[in-house]
């Protein structure tokens, strides 16, 4: 036991991303894929408002399934970890303002990293929360302390676990990845980066990481295959225009 306690504190810690994560990541080079994604939250809505158009009233499973496209909207404007995610309480860290804008502001002390989160949701997300709490919310818990994901218990939030589970099930049956909400930070990295192969500082404030070698660790074996592909339409091109000069 205790020759096992000295390998584990002498082993080097691993960087990067883990195989799964990879091949997540992977998939997602699939252009149908990414854009499946990119749309699965406004979808999701629709059909949510259609069921009660439908029915003339707010079913559980329509109320779910909102919930799970707010989740889904929130991880693509501001990727976060699950527990800031499931934890976010209307008023706390998310502030709803009367003009339709909310804002992310998560204190540094609940964040992994120390590094607290501040940013405002994207026009749509915010939509989105506005018609969730007015419209959803209550179906889902009337005792949730103030929580938008409420749990099931009075005064508490959906567990991590709980919220994890109804993303990475949307996720596998409408776009084909089995992932949860962490896969959206990988995800960020990965769509920044293939626009701008060089936006580490970006990726860096997109996922609030403290240090930038956390970024490069993360995303060192992904700029290799960015790179290639880079090179690759650097050369097309220049063989274009020398076909040109010619």
């Amino acid at each position: 036991k205790a020759m096992r306690a000295m390998r584990k504190q002498l082993q080097l810690p691993k960087v990067g991303m883990t195989d799964c994560n990879k091949a997540r990541r992977r998939s997602m080079e699939d252009e149908g894929r990414t854009d499946a994604l990119l749309n699965l939250p406004l979808f999701l809505c629709k059909q949510a408002d259609q069921e009660i158009q439908v029915a003339a009233e707010v079913s559980y499973a329509s109320a779910l399934k909102y919930q799970t496209a707010v989740a889904i909207e929130i991880q693509l404007t501001k990727a976060m970890r699950i527990k800031n995610l499931a934890g976010l309480r209307i008023g706390g860290d998310l502030k709803v303002q009367p003009d339709g804008r909310v804002l992310l502001v998560v204190h540094e002390t609940a964040v992994k990293n120390g590094v607290p989160i501040e940013a405002p949701l994207s026009v749509d997300a915010a939509a989105m929360v506005h018609r969730y709490i007015k419209v959803y919310r209550d179906t889902l818990g009337t005792k949730s302390g103030g929580y938008l994901f409420p749990g099931r218990l009075p005064d508490c939030h959906k567990t991590d676990h709980a919220l994890n589970v109804n993303i990475r099930n949307m996720l596998t049956e409408k776009v084909g990845v089995n992932a949860c909400a962490q896969f959206f930070r990988h995800f960020a990295g990965h769509l920044i980066l293939k626009d701008d192969p060089s936006a580490h500082v970006m990726v860096q404030r997109a996922l609030n990481h403290k240090q930038l070698s956390t970024t490069l660790g993360h995303y060192v074996n992904m700029d290799a295959g960015i790179a290639d592909e880079y090179y690759a339409r650097l050369i097309k091109h220049r063989r274009s225009e020398q076909k040109l000069r010619r």
